[in-house]
C-alpha cells in the first residue's frame, strides 16, 4: 500500500521493475 504509493510518487508512475525492487528493498531495510 504505502510503499507502492511512495514508489509511484518517486518515479512519477514510470518505475521500471528493477528500480521498484531497489526502492522496496531500501524501504524494508530502513
Amino acid at each position: 500500500g504505502k510503499i507502492v504509493g511512495d514508489v509511484m510518487k518517486a518515479t512519477r508512475g514510470q518505475a521500471d521493475a528493477a528500480r521498484v525492487r531497489e526502492l522496496v528493498v531500501e524501504a524494508c531495510a530502513a
